[in-house]
């Protein structure tokens, strides 16, 4: 009400304001976010890796990056890693945290037997403690490490893990609602993330 002008990081944020606080469309300036330079370097394959043997990486994996919440949508990844043939599917490092949510996903693996697929890499003593991880220095190099970076989020306000991924030359599989299409425009492969067989197709 009494800010003189409002910035947006999407469209989608935009209309969120006017939808919901009914904010005059005028006040609104919309100004897309960037990422780190370090998502931008010229790739160095002797650092990737480094950063592959630093952090035991397998040679092909998915990688999922944001907090373990529901509308970020982690539980669709792993259903839909179960409609693929257990010898074509690839394993799933996630870079993130959670709570109750988080332990619904765990129950899903083990009830699944998926727990062995399933790396919670900031959950890893020995790794996340590393200064280079806390200060997120290797997130462009892990980035680079993945086969393709899976973010089926249900909602964002813009879905920087996205642009990061781009950035750093990483194959998207994202989804097609919300402020999503907006980041990744034709340059990604869009999921249904209400859809587990349309995600493990597009997997």
């Amino acid at each position: 009400k009494h800010a003189n002008h409002v910035i947006a990081i999407s469209e989608q944020t935009k209309k969120d304001l006017i939808d919901f606080y009914q904010v005059d469309n005028k006040k609104i300036t919309v100004c897309y976010q960037s990422c780190a330079s370090t998502f931008f370097e010229e790739e160095n394959s002797s650092n990737t890796e480094q950063t592959r043997i630093k952090y035991k990486l397998p040679n092909n994996f998915f990688l999922f990056v944001g907090s373990i919440i529901e509308r970020k949508n982690l539980l669709a990844i792993c259903k839909a890693m179960l409609l693929i043939d257990k010898n074509e599917r690839l394993p799933l490092i996630v870079i993130g945290k959670g709570v109750n949510y988080l332990k619904s996903i765990k129950q899903f693996l083990q009830e699944n037997e998926l727990q062995h697929e399933v790396h919670f890499l900031s959950e890893k003593t020995d790794l996340n403690q590393l200064p280079d991880f806390l200060a997120e220095k290797d997130f462009a190099s892990i980035y680079r490490c993945a086969t393709a970076l899976i973010y089926p989020s249900v909602f964002e306000g813009f879905g920087i893990p996205i642009l990061e991924a781009m950035a750093a030359g990483t194959p998207v599989i994202t989804s097609g609602l919300s402020c999503m299409p907006e980041v990744g425009g034709d340059a990604v492969l869009y999921v249904n993330p209400l859809d587990d067989n349309d995600i493990a197709s597009k997997m």
